[in-house]
């Protein structure tokens, strides 16, 4: 869009857009809205003509037959406009809500494909919020224009009834019309830069209310004492809310408040010539009728008219930052099949990684191979860039310098799907969801029923999935009405597990995977985990380094960079900084070879 804005520009600018829009999302709301307008401008000179004819016919006959013809006439025709109007903002009505649910859905599958490091940034956060602020933007500006279109009819219309009157007295209409579009559309810019402002304390507030309302936090609220914490922010948050509305009904009270002075004066001038003429004769009783009806017409249709405009003209804002979030880089998606037959090597070539807007690295010169078959485990202190090192491989951040290379070639030429396909990861953060264990585990893939218990054999929870009533069919969490169970940390992380072996990928990911699971259970994992066959390059992450013994290879990042890389012994001869980690923690436990 051109920076450089004017209301005439900016109004035809949001009406292209929000009429291309709709004609994608919804044509029939579109052309419903269209009907709509149509029918009001039809029924107002409808009903203005005959009640004229009815005036003139009362006063100039004695003859009932005209004048019930007139009645029946004005009636009949107002029922079937109204009809006609009842039957289409039915039908719009219905449309509107499934127009908006095509946003919604369009939106929110834009913020899925969204790059991941996106998602981190706080501006981009309140893009995304700010886009729930706009959820009626195209249908709101379809009904602005189908207003203005109608309230354009109907003026020129009526422009037209009242030429036979005095210059003066149209020129002091349109002069007091055009004071009140400017003060309506001042408001109406005023709101919509409040409502733009409040946008990152609303994303607050709702952050704050979700936790306090969270189950997963409920013990820590309770055992911590934080529900004042948690009320204080709500509060806090909801005052400054409730300031920005303040603003916004004190503006719109004097808005409203000068456009009703200034509409009264119009009215009484435009009432009063109108009365004058009739006295001197020069108008007759039918005339006046018509005028007054057509004076007030014309009136409302032109502050329709521009108020209408106005409203769409004012949402270039909000158009422009809708554009703004649809330009968010997206991930490279592509339905074309995976061309990996194999992993054979996982190689980072010169990497460094530094967020957005930082100048400090957290990743930096990584330079090593992971070859098909080995098991690696990656250590370091709490803050050295071992979560980063694992995003990188993931391919939800990518590398600031150099390249990873999935087979010798950067994995950004294979298309985000492609290459996630080659993924199976337990986050530290894992989220389970809340329907079935079937459904946790298969996803939108179905798996035969025999596959997905040797998926929960491996991870050491068949045994609790059988002795469930329900087995694979119980619900998870016991807010889905479904009569949903709670499972232990240690079980769900298992599930988590499960769930990375249903996938079936080649690279498969553990950080943190097993700390809630008991020591006899997580021995159980890694040893299958050590024997999987399908898996060609594994990738532990534990702060327990009698897991990475078990290793191939471990790698040992200190100081966001990777400081030492071979097996368990030869970096214990080395006697660096995964050595003293190491024999830190073996003065705890018997040793066992």
């Amino acid at each position: 869009m051109k920076a450089k804005k004017t209301i005439l520009g900016d109004g035809f600018c949001v009406l292209g857009y929000a009429i291309s829009l709709a004609w994608k999302l919804r044509k029939s709301y579109l052309l419903l809205r269209m009907l709509i307008a149509l029918t009001e401008v039809l029924g107002t000179f409808w009903e203005i003509y005959f009640l004229r004819l009815l005036v003139k016919d009362f006063v100039d006959t004695a003859d009932t037959g005209p004048i019930v013809a007139d009645v029946g006439f004005l009636v009949a025709g107002g029922l079937v406009f109204q009809s006609v109007h009842i039957v289409c903002s039915w039908m719009a009505s219905t449309g509107y809500v499934k127009l908006c649910d095509n946003f919604t859905l369009r939106s929110l599958g834009k913020k899925m494909r969204v790059k991941y490091a996106c998602l981190e940034d706080p501006a981009v956060l309140d893009q995304i919020k700010n886009l729930w602020c706009m959820n009626g933007i195209v249908s709101g500006s379809i009904e602005q224009l189908c207003f203005f279109l109608s309230g354009l009819l109907v003026f020129m219309g009526s422009l037209a009834i009242l030429s036979s009157l005095n210059g003066f007295v149209v020129f002091l209409f349109a002069a007091i019309t055009v004071v009140n579009s400017y003060v309506t559309r001042r408001g109406i810019e005023n709101a919509n830069k409040i409502d733009m402002e409040k946008a990152p304390c609303e994303r607050k507030l709702d952050y704050y209310t979700g936790r306090s309302m969270s189950v997963e936090d409920g013990k820590e609220i309770r055992v911590f004492h934080l529900r004042d914490y948690f009320l204080g922010k709500i509060r806090a948050f909801r005052g400054l809310l409730l300031g920005y509305e303040d603003q916004k009904t004190r503006q719109k009270t004097k808005m409203e408040s000068i456009v009703a002075i200034t509409n009264g004066a119009q009215l009484f001038f435009l009432y009063l010539y109108a009365a004058y003429g009739f006295l001197q004769k020069r108008i007759l009783i039918a005339d006046l009728f018509l005028y007054i009806a057509t004076v007030e017409k014309l009136g409302s249709s032109f502050e329709r008219m521009i108020v209408a405009f106005q409203g769409i003209a004012a949402q270039r804002e909000q158009i422009d930052r809708l554009e703004r979030y649809l330009r968010i880089p997206e991930e490279n998606y592509s339905d074309a099949p995976a061309k990996v037959q194999e992993v054979t090597v996982l190689e980072f070539r010169n990497v460094s990684f530094r967020y957005p807007g930082s100048e400090r690295f957290v990743l930096q010169n990584v330079n090593l191979k992971m070859h098909k078959g080995e098991k690696i485990s990656v250590v370091g202190k709490n803050g050295a860039g071992k979560s980063t090192f694992i995003k990188l491989v993931c391919r939800l951040y990518e590398p600031t310098e150099g390249a990873i290379l999935l087979n010798g070639k950067d994995i950004r030429e294979y298309s985000f799907n492609e290459y996630l396909e080659q993924i199976g990861t337990v986050f530290q953060d894992y989220r389970l969801i809340p329907f079935r264990i079937r459904d946790n585990l298969q996803l939108d893939r179905k798996k035969e029923e025999e596959f997905l218990l040797q998926c929960l054999e491996k991870a050491d929870v068949r045994k609790t999935v059988d002795s469930l009533e329900a087995g694979l069919d119980t619900y998870l969490g016991k807010g889905t009405g479904y009569q949903g169970i709670d499972l232990s940390g240690g079980e769900r992380q298992k599930l988590a597990i499960g769930r990375m072996y249903a996938k079936g990928a080649r690279i498969l990911i553990l950080d943190e995977a097993t700390a809630s699971v008991d020591p006899i259970s997580e021995d159980m994992i890694f040893s299958n985990m050590n024997r999987e066959k399908t898996a060609e390059i594994v990738i532990y992450v534990s702060h327990r380094l009698s897991n990475a013994r078990k290793s191939d290879k471990i790698i040992f990042i200190d100081r966001n960079q990777v400081a030492e890389y071979g097996t368990h012994d030869e970096l214990m001869a080395r006697a660096g900084g995964y050595a003293a980690l190491f024999k830190m923690q073996e003065q705890y436990y018997a040793r066992v070879d």
